[in-house]
């Protein structure tokens, strides 16, 4: 409580809060402040006091980096290569990473970072991406045993293009494309470019993988370069095996009955009124008969059988239409039971050959298979006697298609064993394995081959393995079956690559180079699998 002075007016109750000091002075309990006994300034600091009591703390003074998102240098380099990723797997346009909608989007998902140019993103983005998945899948094929495949193909601006890849485990790897635009595609030059490629292959920079064996297409200069290379490196070569089968499906049809075909398909493909009546009908689109594009002969002519009854009709409804000019004459083919009887034995004629192509083109077969597939088209041609005017034709490609290796191959392969195989083909001996094969003989190893059973679902490769492990073969046989077990028939992997390239240097983007294709070619598949 406050005192009071002697005779006079009483102490201020400001006093409570201060200390008197001598000289008329005081002293703040609360912050230890001294000033002038002056009541009124005394309330007025104590106030201060009061205030700061009741008041809540300062707010934190706000900086400039809680307004911004910052993108370090590792951050920008790896969202770089995720939109490298995306913009190649996806095949998109480099210029899309330019659009103000791109660019919105990448602010919405980080404010910090600004997207690459186009030109960064086709040139430095794609090396480091391409490098990447390189590296990856040289890791999978270092010291593995691989067959190349070389074809040529041309590009959306009609350039020629020489195309490799290498294949193992039924995945197709793109190692490189070479413009040879002005350059002769002789034996020899081929067989350069060839042999370039499987330096390219064995080099332990790149996938250090080692090449057993050369699949290239039929052509003359393609025959010439296989002998060339056989002179200069220790591969075996041979022709492509689904190539032979498909110029056998085109030697079985007759061209007179095709072109008839072709002319019906021809008109309800290209003329609109036609084009219109047949999806009134929901036929298929008529397919176009090509010499390149595998089992498109028999496409043709199943779309004739299955759609003969509708198109029929049309031409029936349509009478005015078809009574003059090209439709008269394809009314008239349609019209023509005979032709129709013809397609009907073509189609039969041509089924076991589609069944074997197919098999020929799938990722996983080897050479062995190969042969079975032929002899099923062989023994059925014997077999049916309605096949039996085209077997003739079916031993001629047989004879040019299957290399005496592929024998080799059958008889090393545990499932078949060569069982199939004449006494003639049986003495086909592919004569730089000629020792070891005569020891596979002598040893009475097919004994041991008829213990494998497919069902059990052990590969092939396994159980040859396991069987010179425990013994029952040699080392050196064993490496033998395994190599055989990695020849494949056919170009039927590269040619999917020639989709992807086409794919990839589309009509819009006709200004890419071939360089930059195959990059893209090899990461969009590379990303795409790792999908799968």
């Amino acid at each position: 409580m406050p005192g009071s002075n002697a005779g006079g007016r009483p102490v201020d109750a400001i006093w409570e809060h201060f200390e008197r000091l001598p000289s008329n002075k005081s002293k703040c309990r609360v912050c230890g402040h001294e000033a002038a006994a002056n009541p009124e300034r005394m309330k007025k600091h104590h106030a201060k006091h009061a205030d700061s009591e009741n008041r809540p703390p300062p707010a934190k003074q706000p900086r400039i980096t809680d307004f911004t998102v910052s993108t370090s240098k590792d951050d920008k380099n790896k969202f770089d290569i995720l939109v490298g990723r995306f913009f190649f797997e996806n095949n998109i346009a480099f210029n899309i990473v330019e659009s103000t909608s791109f660019k919105e989007l990448c602010h919405a998902l980080h404010p910090g970072y600004k997207p690459p140019n186009r030109k960064i993103l086709g040139n430095e983005i794609l090396d480091t991406v391409h490098t990447q998945l390189e590296s990856k899948c040289s890791k999978k094929l270092i010291g593995k045993e691989v067959t190349l495949c070389i074809d040529g193909w041309s590009n959306t601006c009609n350039d020629p293009i020489v195309a490799a890849s290498i294949q193992h485990e039924g995945d197709a790897y793109i190692i490189g494309s070479l413009d040879t635009s002005g350059e002769p595609h002789t034996g020899e030059y081929l067989a350069e470019v060839t042999i370039d490629f499987i330096k390219k292959a064995e080099d332990a920079e790149k996938y250090g993988a080692k090449v057993i064996a050369v699949v290239t297409d039929n052509a003359e200069n393609m025959n010439l370069m296989r002998k060339t290379i056989e002179e200069k490196k220790a591969v075996i070569t041979y022709g492509c095996g689904a190539h032979q089968m498909n110029l056998l499906a085109g030697d079985l049809v007759p061209t007179s009955i095709l072109h008839k075909v072709t002319e019906v398909a021809k008109l309800f493909r290209n003329c609109h009124l036609p084009k219109a009546w047949l999806e009134a009908e929901g036929c298929l689109k008529p397919p176009m008969p090509s010499s390149v594009r595998w089992n498109s002969h028999l496409s043709v002519l199943l779309w004739y059988q299955s759609s003969w009854t509708k198109i029929k009709s049309i031409i029936l409804r349509h009478s005015d239409y078809f009574s003059s000019g090209a439709p008269k004459t394809v009314s008239q083919h349609i019209k023509s039971l005979a032709l129709f009887q013809q397609v009907e034995d073509s189609v039969k004629c041509l089924k076991p050959i589609k069944d074997a192509l197919n098999c020929l083109q799938s990722d996983n077969i080897c050479a062995a298979e190969a042969v079975e597939a032929w002899k099923d088209i062989l023994d059925g041609y014997r077999t049916e006697s309605e096949y039996r005017n085209w077997l003739e034709a079916a031993e001629k490609r047989y004879n040019k298609s299957v290399p005496p290796v592929w024998f080799l191959a059958n008889i090393l392969h545990p499932q078949y064993a060569g069982r199939r195989l004449t006494p003639k083909e049986l003495k086909e001996k592919y004569t730089s394995l000629l020792p070891v094969y005569v020891d596979f003989v002598a040893e009475g190893k097919t004994v041991f081959m008829e213990n494998w059973a497919p069902a059990s679902g052990c590969k092939v490769e396994n159980f040859i393995k396991l069987s010179r492990d425990e013994q029952e073969i040699s080392q050196g046989l064993a490496e033998l079956m395994i190599t055989m077990l990695k020849l494949i028939p056919s170009t039927a992997g590269l040619e999917r690559v020639f989709s992807t390239m086409g794919f990839v240097h589309s009509d819009l983007r006709n200004r890419l180079g071939s360089e930059k294709v195959t990059k893209l070619a090899f990461c969009l598949r590379s990303l795409k699998s790792q999908d799968n």
